[in-house]
């Protein structure tokens, strides 16, 4: 099911977590340049750049690549794809040979807030540089709640996943604009004209774009197979998703439950410690089509994370014999479910679900959620 959170207490609590732990953070810093051992096999340091332009070297032992588009892995010169892959590839049932980069859409997501009764409409007004009419624009939205009432509005088809790719740093502002003329849609076309736009995402949701091949890639034979059937020894996460492209491709339920995510999605071929824990991770475009939501991006950084605070420079041949069995128990000390026999919330002890806190007055009234 869908995790729904606040995105600053999020941020709050991550970061307390990570001062706790003696966690050296760098915000407003950049990756630039990688040195890699090929003979070794390792990457040695990576180079990054902060806010004023200072460069600096960083050695560790494992590296974890959580930047989403795979620049560490890629700059490292690990093999990746973007696109979907042809039918020869991995025998997928649904893959096609047919000719073109497709991408899953982006969403340009932002967030509402109810009025109360003695508020009047606030029309967001239609942007004058917005490159789209209102005739243009298809209003499917997934609509989730949070805690307190607000809405969150993930516009499902204002920019393809191979415009966001080709306009790079410019499909962010754009995205926006369409994201704005789209709340304008709703608010005088689809009965929201009782809530107020209150913040738009500082990052455009990008669902797809370069992935690892790894030492395995997850694929469709995998999602339609269920934990069940599957014979991993190394499945460290469920995805329990549907095929789904948001019109770019055709998508459809699984019908097997949930599929398990083996850990050699996260291990590049050409490297031994470097780990990759974000939607560029080994899966086929089919597979990363279900992988990709947040859910499982977090269990996969928290598999990645574990196995190097267990193994260190040695996590690529650990997990590859008896360390598995090792890595498997500690998530589950830490309360990851990794059998269908028990939930996550099941194996967190003592955690219980939020109850849903309204802000005094305002009357939300829960609106469907299209797919």
């Amino acid at each position: 099911m869908p995790i729904t959170f606040e995105p600053a207490a999020l941020d709050r609590v991550m970061r307390q977590l990570l001062t706790t732990a003696g966690c050296d953070v760098r915000l407003e810093t950049r990756f630039v340049e990688v040195d890699v051992d090929r003979v070794g096999r390792r990457v040695r340091a990576i180079i990054t750049q902060d806010a004023t332009g200072q460069r600096q070297r960083l050695e560790a032992d494992q590296f974890i690549d959580a930047t989403a588009d795979i620049y560490l892995a890629r700059e490292a010169g690990c093999q990746s794809r973007v696109g979907p892959e042809s039918h020869a590839e991995y025998d997928e049932p649904s893959a096609s040979d047919a000719e073109g980069v497709v991408l899953n859409n982006a969403s340009p997501c932002y967030r509402v807030s109810p009025l109360r009764e003695s508020e009047a409409p606030e029309i967001e007004p239609l942007p004058e540089r917005a490159d789209v009419g209102l005739d243009d624009l298809r209003p499917v939205t997934s609509i989730r709640t949070y805690p307190n009432g607000d809405l969150n509005m993930n516009p499902l088809h204002l920019m393809t996943g191979v415009e966001a790719l080709r306009l790079d740093s410019e499909a962010h502002d754009i995205a926006f604009l369409r994201a704005r003329a789209h709340w304008h849609l709703l608010q005088t076309r689809h009965g929201f004209d009782r809530w107020r736009l209150v913040w738009m995402s500082p990052a455009l949701g990008i669902r797809e774009t370069h992935r690892l091949v790894g030492r395995y890639v997850l694929r469709e034979q995998d999602l339609d197979a269920g934990l069940a059937a599957q014979s991993h020894d190394d499945i460290i996460t469920f995805a329990d998703h549907a095929i789904d492209f948001h019109g770019s491709r055709p998508s459809r339920a699984v019908s097997n439950g949930p599929c398990g995510v083996p850990f050699r999605c996260l291990l590049p071929k050409e490297l031994d410690n470097l780990l990759v824990a974000c939607r560029g991770a080994s899966f086929s475009s089919i597979g990363a089509s279900s992988c990709r939501l947040s859910r499982t991006m977090m269990m996969l950084g928290q598999a990645a994370g574990t196995a190097a605070a267990l193994f260190g420079l040695d996590t690529a041949a650990y997990v590859s014999g008896d360390g598995m069995s090792r890595l498997r128990d500690q998530l589950v000390t830490d309360g990851v479910a990794l059998t269908l026999e028990e939930g996550c919330l099941d194996a967190m002890a003592g955690i219980e679900p939020l109850p849903q806190i309204l802000e005094e007055g305002a009357s939300p009234t829960i609106v469907p959620q299209p797919r």
